[in-house]
């Protein structure tokens, strides 16, 4: 799949064969691929158990996303959206909008 120039190869978890709830999931998926540390929004600090990565030795690196702006049809700009919302208003202008 070739989305924004991103060439990045997508995989189900469901088709990992990995187990476990919640962080416990997370880490075993990160474990699956060798990860060196996991990247995750600030908003996930409520819910991950840190410990388990902790001590898996797979240090979680908190990212503040900062929305980007673009053309929207409306009056005002609505943040949080889905990629099909930047890729229905800006079409091939959507990679230059990163």
């Amino acid at each position: 799949m070739k989305i924004l120039g991103i060439t990045t190869k997508t995989v189900k978890s469901s088709e990992l064969g990995v187990t476990g709830n919640s962080s416990q999931k997370l880490l075993n998926i990160c474990k699956k691929f060798n990860a060196t540390e996991y990247i995750s929004t600030i908003g996930s600090k409520e819910y991950l158990d840190e410990e388990l990565f902790k001590q898996a030795n797979i240090p979680i690196i908190y990212y503040e996303y900062e929305h980007p702006t673009y053309k929207q049809k409306g009056k005002i700009f609505l943040e949080k959206m889905s990629i099909l919302d930047l890729l229905f208003n800006e079409k091939n202008n959507s990679s230059k909008v990163f």
